[in-house]
């Protein structure tokens, strides 16, 4: 189970329950989800995000948004009521989705 840290910066957090700050791991966790994206088109043949999640990623980055990753190999992503989950096709079937979830 993932916690909720409360106050004004949206939290990106990890499985581990370590939380990362707001400005200095944004770069690292829009890494993560897009090598994510990538082994998943290849694989999937289709990108997890719907268009306006990767609409919102490409203009908005994580503002407005909250991000949970397992390590580098999957997301969780949530823009207001909308949530997108992805686990790298290599790592699924080992419980990160119903971790994430």
């Amino acid at each position: 189970m993932l916690g909720e840290r409360h106050g004004s910066a949206e939290p990106i957090s990890r499985t581990s329950r370590h939380y990362c700050s707001r400005v200095s791991h944004h770069t690292e966790a829009l890494a993560v989800i897009e090598a994510v994206r990538r082994a998943c088109a290849q694989a999937d043949g289709q990108d997890p995000l719907d268009e306006a999640a990767e609409l919102h990623l490409k203009h908005r980055g994580l503002e407005g948004a909250r991000a949970w990753l397992a390590d580098d190999h999957g997301f969780a992503l949530r823009r207001g009521s909308e949530v997108d989950l992805a686990v790298a096709p290599d790592l699924r079937g080992r419980g990160l989705g119903s971790e994430l979830a």
